[in-house]
C-alpha cells in the first residue's frame, strides 16, 4: 500500500494513510493480507515437494524427536504460516496509525520492510538444495527458522518503538490507545507461539515436563493423577526420548497439568495425526500465559507512572529476553506464577481507589499461586500481608505527607522515612510469609497430596528478598504520589 509522503506523514498524523487508504491506485490491506497467503501457501508446497525430491532425510538429529517425516511437514507448515502471521500483525500496526494512535512515518517503514522480508522465503529452499554441503542441514535449517523468527519480532519491535514511543510533539504520559496495548501483547504471542513447535520437535521434555504431561494423559484417560499405569504403557513417547524411562516416575500435582489439559486436548483432537500435537497444545497454554505476563508488566509500569519508554523497555526485556522466551516453549508453572504475581500487583496498586476490587484480585492471584504449587505459598502469603499493609497504611501516609511538607520538610527526607518505614513493614512481611507460607506448604503436600514435605531455605530467602524489593517499590511509588496532594483540601476535611 502505498502509505503517503509529505509533512503530515512526517508530523506522526495519519492524513497521509487515510488518503493513501482512499486513493483509486492504493492496495487495501485486505488484499496485501491475500496475496501474502497465496504467497506463503505457494512457498509452504514448494518446501515440501523439494523435500522428497532432493531425497532428504526423514529423521533429524539424535536429539530431535524420533518420528519420519516431521521436519517435512514443519518447515512446510510454520515458515510460510510465520510470515502470514506477522503480515498480520503489521496490519494490526497500520490500522492503530488510522486510529490516530500511532505515528504514521515508522509504519510506513515497517510495512515496507514486511514485504521485502517474503524474499526471505526463499532462503529455505536455497539451504535444501545445498544440504548435502551444509554438514548438520538440520542445524543449520534451524537456525535460519530461528533466525527468520528473532528477526520479524525485532524489526516488528523496533516499529512499535519509534510509532509509540518516539511521537513527535506528544509527551509519554498519556494514556495508551487500544491498538499499542493489543500489538504489546500479540508480539510477543507470535515469538512464542512459532517458537513452540520448534522446541517440541527438537527437544525432548526436561525436568518435571514429562511428569506434568503424563499427569494430564492420566486426568484425560483415567480421570486420575496417578500415571503408574500410564508410564507402564509407555504413554510418554510422544513427548520423552533419547532416555531410559524411571520406573519411580510419579504423579501428584493436579491444578497445573488441569491448567494444560485444555490445551492438550484440542491439539490432539485438531491434529490426530501429529504425534506432537498434544505437547504441542500445552505447550502453546504456556505461550499464552507468557504473552499475558509481557503486556501485564507494561501496563503495571504505567499505572505506577513509568512513561511509555520506560515501560515499553521494561515490557522489551521481560518479553524478548531470557527467561521468559525459554520458558515460553517449556512446560513451567514458574511462567503462570510470575503471571499470578503481575495480577497481584496490579490489584496492589488498585487497593487505594478501589479496595474490594483489589483485595479481591489480590485473593485470587495468592490462591492462584497456592494451587499452582506448594514452594509458592510463602510468596501467596506476602502478597496478602502486603495488601493488608498498603490498605490500612494509605491515608495516613498522605496526610503525613502533606503536614511533613506544610511543616517545612523537604521531599527528600519525608521520601526517605517513609522508604525506611516501608523497608521495615517488607522485611518483616517477608519473615512473617515465609513462616506462613512453609506451614500452609507443610499441610497441604503431608495433608491434602499424601507426600513427602522439603523445605527449601534458598526458595525461602529469595522469596523474601522480592517481597521486601516489592513493598520498597510500592513504598516508594506511594509516597511519591503522596507528596503531589494539595495540602489545604486534605487538611480541610480532616
Amino acid at each position: 500500500m502505498a502509505l503517503g509522503r509529505g509533512p503530515d506523514a512526517r508530523g506522526g498524523r495519519p492524513d497521509a494513510i487515510a488518503r493513501a487508504g482512499a486513493s483509486p491506485g492504493a492496495v487495501s490491506a485486505g488484499r496485501c493480507l491475500a496475496l501474502a497467503a497465496v504467497g506463503s501457501a505457494s512457498a509452504g508446497w514448494l518446501i515440501f515437494r523439494l523435500w522428497a525430491w532432493l531425497g532428504m532425510p526423514a529423521l533429524g538429529g539424535p536429539l530431535d524427536a524420533p518420528v519420519p517425516g516431521l521436519w517435512q511437514w514443519f518447515f512446510a507448515v510454520w515458515v510460510p504460516l510465520l510470515f502470514l502471521a506477522f503480515s498480520g500483525a503489521h496490519g494490526l500496526l497500520l490500522r492503530a496509525a488510522r486510529r490516530r494512535e500511532v505515528a504514521v512515518r515508522p509504519i510506513r517503514y515497517a510495512v515496507a520492510w514486511d514485504r521485502w522480508s517474503y524474499v526471505g522465503v526463499l532462503l529455505v529452499p536455497l539451504a535444501m538444495l545445498a544440504w548435502r554441503r551444509l554438514g548438520d542441514w538440520r542445524l543449520v535449517l534451524g537456525a535460519l527458522y530461528l533466525g527468520l523468527l528473532f528477526a520479524k519480532t525485532g524489526a516488528l519491535a523496533i516499529a512499535l518503538y519509534r510509532a509509540h514511543v518516539v511521537r513527535p510533539g506528544r509527551g509519554g504520559v498519556g494514556a495508551d490507545p487500544p491498538g499499542v496495548r493489543q500489538l504489546l501483547f500479540v508480539l510477543p504471542l507470535l515469538l512464542y507461539v512459532f517458537l513452540a513447535p520448534y522446541v517440541v520437535t527438537a527437544v525432548s521434555t526436561a525436568g518435571d515436563e514429562h511428569v506434568y504431561l503424563l499427569s494430564v494423559v492420566s486426568l484425560l484417560r483415567d480421570g486420575d493423577t496417578d500415571i503408574a499405569n500410564n508410564v507402564a504403557r509407555r504413554e510418554y513417547e510422544a513427548f520423552y526420548w533419547g532416555r531410559p524411562a524411571p520406573a519411580e516416575w510419579r504423579g501428584g500435582a493436579l491444578v497445573f497439568p488441569t491448567l494444560l489439559l485444555p490445551g492438550y486436548a484440542i491439539g490432539s483432537t485438531l491434529l490426530p495425526g501429529y504425534p506432537l500435537a498434544g505437547r504441542l497444545g500445552a505447550t502453546l497454554t504456556i505461550a499464552l500465559f507468557a504473552a499475558l505476563l509481557s503486556a501485564g508488566t507494561y501496563r503495571l509500569c504505567r499505572e505506577l507512572g513509568a512513561s511509555r519508554g520506560g515501560a515499553f523497555w521494561a515490557w522489551l526485556v521481560m518479553a524478548l529476553t531470557p527467561p521468559l522466551v525459554v520458558g515460553a516453549g517449556h512446560l513451567y508453572p514458574e511462567v503462570p506464577a510470575a503471571w499470578a504475581v503481575i495480577v497481584g500487583l496490579r490489584a496492589l496498586e488498585r487497593l487505594p481507589v478501589a479496595r474490594g476490587r483489589g483485595l479481591g484480585g489480590v485473593a485470587a492471584a495468592a490462591a492462584g499461586l497456592v494451587l499452582l504449587k506448594q514452594r509458592y505459598a510463602s510468596l501467596a502469603a506476602g502478597l496478602l500481608v502486603l495488601a493488608g499493609a498498603v490498605a490500612a497504611g494509605h491515608r495516613r501516609r498522605v496526610y503525613d505527607a502533606v503536614v511533613f511538607k506544610v511543616l517545612g520538610a523537604t521531599r527528600r527526607r519525608i521520601m526517605g522515612a517513609f522508604l525506611i518505614e516501608y523497608g521495615l513493614i517488607g522485611l518483616a512481611t517477608a519473615v512473617f510469609a515465609a513462616i506462613l507460607g512453609a506451614v500452609l506448604a507443610w499441610a497441604i503436600v503431608t495433608q491434602v497430596m499424601n507426600a513427602p514435605f522439603a523445605l527449601l531455605p534458598q526458595t525461602a530467602a529469595g522469596t523474601a528478598l522480592v517481597a521486601a524489593a516489592i513493598a520498597l517499590a510500592f513504598g516508594f511509588f506511594g509516597t511519591w504520589r503522596a507528596m503531589g496532594q494539595k495540602a489545604a483540601p486534605l487538611l480541610r476535611n480532616e
